[in-house]
C-alpha cells in the first residue's frame, strides 16, 4: 500500500504548496478526479501543477490547497454514509471558545458542543496522564484509506492551529496518534506535520503537555472575527492576519518583539496608511481599540519570554517597553492574576516534559 507521493528532484518552496500537492496525490491515488480542483484556479495537469506550482501566487495557491482539502472531507464523509461539515458549526465552536478562561475549559466547552451537534464533527474528549494531557478524536470513520487517513491528519493540523491560537503560542507537541496499520506511513507527509505521528495506536489522539491545561486564552470575540477559520498554517506558527484588528496586533507586536518599543496610534495609523481618526473608528467596530491591543501583545510576549527564556524580570520588563520592573508586575497582575515570577515557576516544566517527550 505504500505510495511514493514525492518527486525528490522538485524543491519545495512553498508551505501552501506541500498541503495542496499531498492532498491532490491522495485523492489522485484514489482514483479521484482532481482536475475540477485544478480548473477552479486555472491550472493545469497535476503534472504540470507538481512542476510549476512553486512558482505560484500565493492567494491561488491558498485557494488550491483549501479546495483540495474540502474535497477530501467531502468525499471521506461521503464514504461512511455522513454529511459533510457545516462552516456555520466551526464558526460557532470558535466563538465558543473564546470566551473560556483557560484551555482546560476550552476543550471541555469543545467536547460538550460535539456532544450537543449529535456528532457531525465527530466526538472529542480529554484524558490526563500524570504530566501528559491527550486529546481524542472519535472520528466515525467506517472505512479506513489514504482519504481518511489525510482528513484526520488535516483535522488534527487545524485542532492544533486551534487550540495554538486560543492561547497565542505554538503548543508543544508531544506526537499525534492515528488507528492505522504501520504499512499506511507511506501516506503520512511528515513535511506538513511538523511533529511526530505514531501510527498502530487505538484511537487519534493529539498529545502534549498536561500543564498547558491551566493556559489562560489569550484571545477575545475580536480576534474571532479577524480570522477566516483557516487554522491549518497556525499548526506550523504562520497564521496571517485577516481583519484590521489583527493587521494592527501583528504589526505592534512585531514592533514590540524586534525593537522593545510600542508603537504610538500615530506611528500604527501610519504603517496601516490610514490616518489616526479613521484607525480608531475601524478598530471600534471590530470591537477593541489601541490599549487593549497594546496590552494583549505586551501580555502575549511577555509570556513567551517567561517560558522561554532566562531573562531577569528587569529585563522583560525593558523589552515589553515598561518603564520599570515594577510597572510591569503591576500590569501582569492584572492580566493573569498572579506575579510574573509565579507563573515562570509554575510553568517552568512545560517545555520540558515537550523535551522529554
Amino acid at each position: 500500500m505504500t505510495v511514493q507521493f514525492r518527486n525528490k528532484d522538485i524543491v519545495f518552496r512553498n508551505d501552501q504548496f506541500e498541503i495542496a500537492s499531498y492532498v491532490l496525490q491522495v485523492l489522485a491515488s484514489e482514483g479521484e478526479d482532481v482536475r475540477p480542483i485544478l480548473d477552479e484556479v486555472q491550472c493545469g495537469t497535476l503534472t504540470e501543477f507538481m512542476r510549476d506550482g512553486p512558482d505560484m501566487d500565493a492567494r491561488r495557491l491558498r485557494r488550491l490547497s483549501l479546495g483540495a482539502m474540502s474535497e477530501v472531507s467531502r468525499i471521506a464523509l461521503q464514504r461512511d454514509g455522513r454529511a459533510n461539515s457545516r462552516l456555520g458549526d466551526w464558526e460557532l465552536l470558535v466563538y465558543c471558545l473564546v470566551s473560556c478562561g483557560s484551555l482546560r475549559n476550552a476543550i471541555e466547552r469543545m467536547s460538550e458542543f460535539f456532544r450537543a451537534i449529535d456528532g457531525r464533527l465527530g466526538f472529542v474528549n480529554l484524558h490526563v496522564d500524570d504530566s501528559v494531557a491527550e486529546l481524542r478524536f472519535d472520528c466515525l470513520h467506517l472505512h479506513r484509506s489514504a482519504l481518511s487517513l489525510a482528513l484526520d491528519l488535516i483535522g488534527m493540523g487545524s485542532m492544533h492551529g486551534l487550540l495554538s491560537w486560543l492561547i497565542a503560542d505554538l503548543i508543544p507537541v508531544i506526537e499525534i496518534c492515528l488507528p492505522y496499520p504501520e504499512d499506511f506511513r507511506g501516506y503520512c507527509d511528515q513535511r506538513i506535520m511538523p511533529y511526530p505521528i505514531f501510527l498502530g495506536g487505538a484511537v487519534t489522539a493529539l498529545r502534549f503537555p498536561a500543564k498547558l491545561l491551566d493556559h489562560p486564552l489569550m484571545r477575545t470575540g475580536a480576534d474571532c472575527d479577524a480570522h477566516d477559520l483557516d487554522f491549518f498554517p497556525e499548526a506550523r506558527g504562520e497564521g496571517l492576519p485577516r481583519g484590521i484588528a489583527d493587521q494592527a496586533r501583528r504589526v505592534v507586536y512585531l514592533e514590540l518583539r524586534d525593537k522593545w518599543s510600542l508603537l504610538s496610534l500615530d506611528g500604527l495609523s501610519e504603517r496601516l496608511g490610514r490616518n489616526r481618526e479613521t484607525l480608531r473608528r475601524q478598530l471600534k467596530d471590530a470591537g477593541t481599540n489601541y490599549n487593549r491591543i497594546k496590552d494583549s501583545c505586551r501580555c502575549e510576549l511577555g509570556l513567551h519570554l517567561l517560558r522561554r527564556t532566562n531573562l531577569k524580570i528587569e529585563e522583560v520588563a525593558g523589552r515589553l517597553d515598561f518603564c520599570d520592573s515594577d510597572a510591569f508586575r503591576r500590569a501582569f497582575h492584572e492580566w493573569i492574576g498572579i506575579t510574573p515570577s509565579a507563573y515562570r515557576r509554575g510553568e517552568s516544566a512545560v517545555w520540558e516534559a515537550a523535551g522529554r517527550g
